[in-house]
C-alpha cells in the first residue's frame, strides 16, 4: 500500500475508533485518497448527506501533524468552501465533523 492510501486509510481508522458509528450517521460515501502536495501529506475526502452539510468533507494532513478539515459544494461546476477549521487533531475529528456536518455543538 503506498503513502497516499496509507494516510487516508490511518484517518478513516480514527474517526471510526472514536466513534463506530459516525460515518454511518454522516451518510458517507465515495471515499477518496487525497494526494500529497507541498503543504499537505494526503488526505481522506468522502461525500456526505448531514443535517448541516451535504456535498464533499475533506481531511488533510498538515506538514505539523494535524488536521485541516473542510466542507465543500460543488454546484453547476462551480466549488464553493463552507467552512474550514484548521489545527484539528485526531482526537478531535469527531467533534468537529459532528459540528460541520451534522450542526451539533458540544457545551464544554
Amino acid at each position: 500500500m503506498n503513502r497516499t492510501m496509507e494516510i487516508a486509510n490511518t484517518i478513516k481508522q480514527q474517526i471510526v475508533a472514536q466513534s463506530p458509528m459516525a460515518l454511518m450517521s454522516y451518510a458517507a460515501r465515495d471515499f477518496v485518497a487525497l494526494n500529497e502536495t507541498d503543504t499537505k501529506h494526503g488526505g481522506l475526502q468522502f461525500r456526505t448527506s448531514g443535517h448541516k452539510h451535504k456535498g464533499l468533507v475533506l481531511i488533510n494532513l498538515d506538514h505539523n501533524d494535524t488536521y485541516t478539515v473542510e466542507t465543500v459544494k460543488i454546484r453547476k461546476g462551480e466549488v464553493k468552501t463552507c467552512e474550514t477549521q484548521s489545527y484539528v487533531y485526531a482526537d478531535q475529528l469527531i467533534e468537529v465533523l459532528d459540528r460541520m456536518v451534522e450542526g451539533v455543538q458540544y457545551s464544554r
